[in-house]
């Protein structure tokens, strides 16, 4: 069971990406460093025309604006309203699919989905940049690091997967309960849920990366006594000029919330306790499937594997 795709052409999903103000002003001060008069740029994935609004605002004298679903002819209409129509070229389309008559000198999306991996955008910002970008040319966002840490979540854990193996109604509905243990759950994990300290698992260089395949292992040790009932993952993107969106548990929320790759069964841990950790990210199509391993040395045997392939 792999995380909700949101469906791109819906005003509901667009509205509350517009009004996480923690990404959107992030974005508009990357383009406003970045952007100087007369660039050439292109935006994957427009939306509603957001950020090729921001580009041509900070003086782009050319914006191609790229998006395959339908909500495109509403950012036409934005894009006339705020009277950038002149600068602004939309096309409907897959990414991979155009050609341009020049090259950009600047690339920028908002490709990120939970734990920036899951939608699987990464292979259609490889193939723009290679094909698209001039030599030198920038990338909105730079980079992207990856973060990993223990986390003990009783309530979430329970509201999620517990009251699934409680027998509800009488019935036995344990198999759900595995199906949400194979899931990612997208939901605030508060800094008081970290049972360890971070650990940076990854960084996605977006002028080298090639896709959203991942395999890492590390060592994550319990800094107290308790419970863990899963992984919390989260995402920092850095931009030029120091701009940075952060949405670790510690920074003001947004709509990504952070990723919770939980466990089936809670596992006790000691203070000092280390834990061995494997996530992997696998691309089909338009989703990423992650799994996770979760392997201590509590009573010589504790672990867990989760997998959102299993469950389809």
């Amino acid at each position: 069971m792999s995380l909700f795709i949101p469906e791109y052409d819906s005003l509901r999903i667009h509205e509350m990406m517009l009004l996480d103000s923690v990404r959107t002003a992030a974005y508009q001060s990357a383009i406003e460093a970045s952007v100087r008069p007369g660039d050439i740029v292109l935006d994957i994935g427009t939306g509603t025309g957001v950020l090729a609004l921001f580009a041509a605002r900070a003086g782009a004298g050319k914006v191609y604006a790229v998006e395959p679903t339908g909500i495109v002819e509403l950012a036409r209409r934005l894009a006339e309203r705020n009277g950038f129509a002149s600068r602004i070229e939309f096309i409907r389309a897959r990414v991979e699919e155009i050609e341009l008559p020049e090259k950009v000198d600047c690339i920028v999306s908002e490709w990120m989905g939970v734990f920036a991996l899951q939608e699987n955008m990464l292979p259609s910002i490889a193939s723009a940049r290679d094909r698209l970008l001039k030599p030198g040319g920038k990338m909105l966002p730079e980079s992207v690091w990856l973060f990993l840490a223990l986390a003990e979540a009783g309530k979430l854990h329970d509201r999620r997967i517990g009251c699934w193996q409680r027998r509800p109604y009488g019935l036995d509905y344990s198999d759900f309960a595995g199906c949400q243990a194979n899931n990612v759950h997208a939901v605030a994990v508060e800094p008081e849920m970290l049972l360890s300290d971070p650990v940076e698992v990854t960084r996605l260089d977006l002028q080298q990366v090639r896709g959203s395949r991942l395999d890492v292992r590390v060592v994550l040790t319990a800094a107290r006594a308790g419970v863990c009932h899963g992984l919390g993952g989260w995402f920092r993107a850095q931009f030029p000029e120091g701009i940075v969106l952060d949405t670790a548990p510690t920074q003001p929320l947004t709509h990504w919330n952070q990723a919770f790759f939980p466990t089936l069964d809670p596992i006790p841990l000691r203070a000092g306790e280390k834990a061995a950790v494997r996530l992997a990210a696998e691309p089909e199509g338009a989703v990423v499937h992650f799994s996770w391993e979760i392997v201590t040395s509590s009573r010589g045997q504790a672990s867990f594997s989760g997998d959102t392939r299993r469950f389809p």
